[in-house]
């Protein structure tokens, strides 16, 4: 039998790529299925580029059908054999003894027996579980695919029960859903607006839940300002909460609990309708929040249109303000037409002199 070095080994790195419709069991994987499929450093590509969430919702004030072809890749960790399909099995069995072979011809040793998942998780080498989570400073050894597929669903955030607080990715093959645990840096990057967008709408929902009842037409953006600075702004328990504290400051315990309360932040009104006017746009346009039925739509469609004014006149002082992350280089763009309009305008002076006195 393998010792548990050696297969540790042998399973540094994830096996694969494969696709996850060849390799993964058609029952045991599906939605309704009680195992939990979790991926590890999510990658997204388009076109042959990688791409972030943002890109994968429909285009802001798109219509129609969206043939977009998506394709993921993550990391994969296989908990119980019955994961696989048939060929699967057969398929990640190969490449365990295929790289068990190389090993023994590399440390000049005597190849083992045939390895077997089966007998792997038998022996508790490997530990059999319903969920794919992969614990930190959990030493047990771990077999890892990195598999691959296509988009199905819409990827969704803070809005199932299945995750309450987390991402899930649904691909085209079964509608097979997977937990996000961590993504790729490139990936993450050009996922910022998504995160934002169903962060505030999970919020707007709270707000409208826990606050007295209020007809839909003033559910309007400053109302939600002014609802979340009174409820959700400064959380009671933060006053005597510290993340980041000096171990040796005698008012603060383990945990980062403070016996003296805290002057917590006083957070400005404007910066939450920032962030708000941030997603102006994708709130009045996007169906899933049209269905919930928490704005006003009319308010909320002249707010997105205030919001695209009062961009320019914030760019106009230098000030960046109610811009979706990465699109700030529109108020670049903005002032680099302002000052080409005044060079131009200089140019013309030079050009046609004023003669005679002034006053």
């Amino acid at each position: 039998m393998i010792s548990r070095k050696v297969l540790s080994e042998l399973l540094r790195k994830p096996c694969g790529p494969y696709r996850d419709e060849d390799v993964l069991d058609k029952q045991e994987c599906k939605l309704t299925s009680k195992c939990e499929l979790v991926l590890y450093s999510f990658i997204l590509e388009h076109d042959g580029k990688i791409v972030g969430l943002d890109d994968s919702e429909r285009p802001l004030g798109g219509s129609g059908e969206d043939n977009r072809r998506f394709r993921f890749r993550g990391v994969l960790r296989i908990a119980n054999p019955d994961w696989l399909s048939e060929f699967g099995l057969k398929t990640v069995e190969a490449e365990l003894n295929l790289r068990a072979s190389e090993r023994a011809v590399r440390e000049g040793e005597r190849r083992g027996p045939p390895l077997t998942l089966e007998s792997l998780f038998r022996s508790r080498l490997l530990k059999r579980s319903n969920s794919a989570w992969n614990n930190e400073g959990d030493d047990e050894t771990k077999l890892n695919i990195l598999v691959q597929g296509g988009k199905g669903l819409p990827a969704v955030f803070m809005q199932s029960s299945r995750a309450p607080t987390g991402l899930l990715w649904s691909t085209k093959d079964q509608n097979r859903q997977y937990r996000i645990a961590t993504m790729h840096v490139a990936t993450y990057s050009q996922s910022e607006n998504f995160f934002w967008r169903w962060r505030l709408f999970a919020l707007m929902k709270a707000i409208v839940k826990t606050s007295p009842p209020m007809p839909l037409h003033k559910q309007t953006p400053d109302w939600f300002a002014k609802m979340y600075l009174e409820r959700f702004a400064y959380p009671t328990e933060d006053t005597h909460q510290r993340l980041i504290y000096d171990s040796a400051d005698p008012d603060v315990d383990e945990q980062g609990n403070t016996q003296t309360p805290r002057q917590l932040l006083k957070v400005h009104k404007s910066e939450v309708l920032g962030l708000f006017a941030s997603q102006a746009e994708w709130f009045v346009t996007n169906d899933a929040v049209r269905r919930e039925k928490l704005l006003g739509l009319h308010s909320w469609d002249k707010f997105w249109r205030m919001v695209k004014k009062e961009r320019q006149r914030a760019a106009r002082r230098g000030v960046m303000w109610g811009w979706p992350i990465g699109k700030e280089h529109g108020a670049g763009g903005f002032l680099s037409s302002l000052e080409s309009e005044g060079e131009e305008l200089d140019k013309l002076v030079k050009q046609n002199p004023v003669t005679g006195k002034s006053h």
